[in-house]
């Protein structure tokens, strides 16, 4: 009897840390699939690897950036220049990341937090962000913290453009 328990526990634990390391897979694989196809253009990124919120917030960017060109557009010639977002959401440095090594990821119930070194070889330089992810149906970018501060952050600057 006692060794039925210990059987059943121990068979319990296994599933439970195998569906864990898939979770891992899935989020390493979606990390690094979306770097990878990144050019530091927010633009032009592909949406599937982003939560709806995220998706959201990047059509009213782009929305608003439509409106701010036109505008401009119509009040040549001017000094003024459109007000565009300049930096990169997704990376705290403008550079390329030509490598990224994945130190930890830390999974909560449908969030998980990944630490990110990234590196620029040409550059010579590398950084290091925090990526949160949430399960939607996949594991999916929700927020990239910049240098891991939790006050720069890719929500902090649309939020921050959108008013």
């Amino acid at each position: 009897m006692k060794k039925h328990i210990v059987f059943t526990l121990v068979l319990f634990i296994s599933i439970l840390l195998s569906g864990c390391n898939e979770d891992k897979k899935n989020i390493e694989n979606n990390i690094k699939n979306f770097y990878k196809n990144y050019n530091n253009d927010f633009r032009e990124i592909e949406n599937d690897l982003l939560t709806i919120q995220l998706q959201d917030y990047l059509i009213q960017v782009k929305n608003k950036e439509n409106l701010e060109k036109s505008i401009w557009g119509l009040q040549k010639p001017s000094k003024l220049k459109p007000n565009i977002i300049k930096e990169d959401l997704f990376l705290t440095s403008n550079s390329k990341s030509d490598s990224l090594i994945i130190a930890d990821i830390d999974i909560k119930n449908d969030t998980a937090i990944i630490a990110i070194t990234h590196h620029n070889k040409s550059k010579k330089t590398k950084w290091n962000d925090t990526v949160e992810m949430i399960n939607e149906n996949g594991w999916k970018i929700n927020n990239v913290y910049f240098d891991n501060n939790v006050n720069k952050s890719t929500h902090k600057i649309v939020v921050k453009y959108l008013k």
